[in-house]
């Protein structure tokens, strides 16, 4: 087996390092987004006009968007590493 010449740092653990992170961020944003929604629901704002979930829904898509982006991460090309 040949040794390498050069010694590469690749991004794979870093980027499961950072899953847990973005992971977390979306949990807390979905707490937020649900704090918001029971805050809009027990003052009824807008003259009942207004449902209580649309205020949390851009939070809700931010929790979501920062799953999607720590699963994201993980996705590898090969040629990424080379």
């Amino acid at each position: 087996m040949k040794k390498p010449e050069r010694i590469t740092i690749t991004s794979f653990w870093l980027d499961w390092l950072l899953l847990p992170i973005m992971i977390g961020a979306g949990w807390l944003t979905l707490r937020w987004a649900l704090a918001d929604f029971d805050l809009a629901k027990s003052l009824r704002t807008w003259g009942g006009t207004l449902p209580a979930c649309v205020v949390s829904i851009p939070l809700m898509l931010c929790a979501l968007g920062w799953v999607i982006l720590g699963f994201g991460s993980l996705i590898r090309e090969e040629y990424y590493e080379q």
